[in-house]
């Protein structure tokens, strides 16, 4: 299966990696062309045990590449995993500046059906939120897009431990062939 991963920080490049190794053929899209780069050239831009040999061993198989080129990105694949950062506002709430700049980024370069993943952490109700503003700017009928949620529960130094052997796997969304 072709799957972007959109957003190549810690979960990002772990769960792109992951995916790589598990046979399907990826790409790590990020904004960030220096940290494409990096990843290109098998440095990773953070530490996590066994992170690093797994980047060099799939950059070797060519199941993976990392790009800043978004239509490419955006359209070279089934699946599109948004895993990019929502940080806290001062009031304590979920920023989703990064989401909602990822949705313009797949309205601009939508090409066929496409199956939305959210790996981000985000509040209840984000997927609805995340589906109106795509229908507000694609022609839903032409593209159809199914939004899913699945977050992560990696913890940093077991990150690679965690993937393969999750606690527990959440996934959800509004139609189940698509889950």
């Amino acid at each position: 299966m072709k799957i972007t991963v959109i957003g190549s920080g810690y979960v990002g490049t772990t769960t792109a990696l992951v995916l790589s190794d598990l046979g399907h053929e990826v790409i790590g899209y990020d904004v960030d062309t220096l940290k494409v780069k990096m990843l290109n050239n098998g440095m990773l831009p953070f530490r996590e045990p066994g992170l690093d040999q797994l980047l060099q061993e799939q950059l070797k198989s060519g199941r993976i590449i990392f790009t800043s080129d978004s239509r490419f990105a955006i359209t070279q694949s089934e699946i599109l995993m948004i895993s990019v950062g929502t940080p806290a506002t001062l009031s304590g709430n979920a920023d989703l500046t990064y989401i909602q700049q990822v949705m313009d980024v797949i309205a601009a370069h939508i090409n066929d059906h496409k199956i939305v993943v959210t790996k981000s952490t985000v509040p209840i109700g984000t997927n609805r939120w995340m589906k109106q503003q795509l229908e507000e700017t694609i022609d839903t009928n032409k593209y159809h897009i199914e939004l899913i949620s699945n977050p992560e529960f990696l913890r940093e130094g077991s990150a690679l431990h965690d993937s393969y052997h999750p606690s527990r796997t959440v996934i959800g969304g509004e139609i189940t062939s698509a889950i």
